[in-house]
């Protein structure tokens, strides 16, 4: 690949993801506005849930990619991948649906979670770019539900 297609391809990444800190930096904020709380909770917390399902997407797309998915002998772990990329979903539909008031708090868990068990579990499928990026967007993401659940709380 072209030197100059890929870095303009990783800095998008980069971008689109730091873009993606928006609705989790403004719903956090407004949660601590009482005329806005309602709203504001039931934007973080379903905006939470669309991305912790495309962080677990992200893993799919990886075992779709495997060499190894067509060797029935060694595809194992790619089933085990598979599994792995719906958990994020699953835990955000339940947390959603089932989990409220708790559901902030339990997304933050989730994020922290799934980002732990993907470092420890399939960091050599990840580029470092990406790893660095998820651990500043993870870390900032948590960070801003936690302060809105903390909103929730106070207001």
């Amino acid at each position: 690949m072209n030197y100059l297609v890929k870095q303009n391809s990783l800095l998008q990444a980069r971008q689109l993801g730091y873009l993606g800190l928006l609705p989790f930096i403004l719903s956090s904020a407004f949660i601590w506005l009482p005329e806005f709380q309602n709203i504001a909770v039931k934007s973080l917390s379903v905006y939470a849930a669309m991305i912790l399902t495309f962080i677990g997407g992200v893993h799919w797309g990886i075992a779709l990619k495997s060499p190894q998915l067509t060797d029935s002998k060694k595809n194992n772990s790619i089933k085990n991948q598979f599994i792995f990329s719906t958990i994020p979903s699953l835990l955000a539909w339940a947390t959603i649906v089932f989990l409220q008031p708790f559901a902030l708090f339990i997304l933050a868990i989730g994020f922290a979670l799934f980002w732990q068990f993907e470092k420890s579990l399939y960091q050599q499928y990840l580029p470092n770019w990406y790893l660095q990026l998820r651990n500043r967007l993870t870390l900032i993401v948590c960070l801003f539900i936690l302060i809105g659940w903390i909103g929730t709380l106070l207001i």
